[in-house]
């Protein structure tokens, strides 16, 4: 079986600009929404995932002017390598 390509984050992005279906980019590699690999049995993660920093940034904003949309963007995270 012939290894994945791996995507640069230029080729991700043009990749998603021109799909309709949302996608995510772990370590080179893109996955539709919702199929994480390193959760495959989780059900819904996405969907927990984007609920969870809504009622985050809610909180955060509560006295202030702003105000938490939950239309469906786009955005890119760094997260912390855990091997290191």
């Amino acid at each position: 079986m012939a290894a994945q390509p791996l995507y640069t984050v230029e080729e991700y992005l043009a990749f998603e600009r021109a799909n309709d279906e949302r996608h995510e980019y772990i370590d080179g590699l893109i996955y539709p929404v919702g199929e994480c690999p390193t959760q495959p049995d989780v059900p819904g993660n996405h969907a927990d995932i984007s609920a969870n920093l809504v009622g985050l940034v809610h909180e955060q904003l509560r006295d202030s002017p702003c105000r938490v949309r939950t239309r469906t963007r786009k955005f890119a995270a760094a997260l912390p390598n855990a091997e290191a």
